[in-house]
């Protein structure tokens, strides 16, 4: 799950504003509360950095660190415990998903991961459920504030409150964007991330925001 191949997906201004709804809102999925308890179970070993000082690179300014790798074994055991009829699919795993699958778990065990490494904390634990190829439920956890977010297809995006949900509300009028440029090069759809900051910038309408991490489209799409 090329980080590059996810911005040039997401890389897109996502329009809303600060303020949020709270209020009971309809029963959330099966596979959605599955992927907060899974993002749950994974907060402590995140936030005690337990193995973030194990650092090996992938590729050319791609690394990977002893965290990643338990945050993911651990994703995947709670995932399976309650679903195990899903299929799961991550960054650091050979992909071995069949393609004629129809529904899988995607995830990011750590998205940032050179931010976490260095103690920067702007990264995300991702979550998404894929049925037919269409990303029905996502979740995330912000790994720097520990705030847990959802969103349904059709339903909304929400903050997960202790006991309620506060409901993402758009707005058209907001300029913030979110820009992801990649160094590695590429053309078509890689190049995509660098294109699209470039045209950003130059145009000079919109806030922009680069941190690489997808916890940028979060914050982009509650206003802030």
């Amino acid at each position: 799950m090329d980080r590059r191949f996810a911005n040039a997906c997401a890389g897109q201004k996502l329009a809303s504003c600060p303020c949020m709804d709270s209020y009971a809102p309809p029963e959330l999925r099966p596979e959605t509360r599955a992927a907060l308890a899974a993002l749950r179970s994974v907060m402590p070993l995140v936030q005690q950095r337990v193995g973030a000082t194990e650092v090996r690179e992938k590729s050319p300014n791609d690394i990977v660190t002893g965290t990643d790798v338990l945050v993911q074994s651990r994703l995947q055991h709670v995932l399976y415990q309650h679903h195990p009829d899903v299929a799961f699919l991550a960054e650091e795993d050979t992909p071995s998903v069949a393609e004629d699958t129809r529904r899988m778990w995607l995830v990011d065990p750590i998205c940032g991961t050179s931010n976490y490494a260095a103690g920067i904390p702007l990264f995300a634990i991702n979550v998404a459920l894929v049925e037919d190829s269409h990303i029905e439920a996502a979740a995330v956890a912000d790994g720097g504030t520990g705030e847990l977010y959802v969103a349904e297809r059709g339903r909304g995006a929400w903050r997960v409150d202790s006991s309620q949900l506060a409901r993402f509300q758009v707005n058209s009028t907001n300029r913030l964007v979110s820009v992801d440029p990649d160094n590695r090069g590429g053309r078509g759809l890689e190049d995509f991330p660098t294109a699209f900051a470039v045209e950003a910038l130059a145009t000079r309408r919109w806030d922009v925001r680069a941190i690489s991490s997808t916890v940028a489209l979060v914050y982009v799409a509650r206003g802030g």
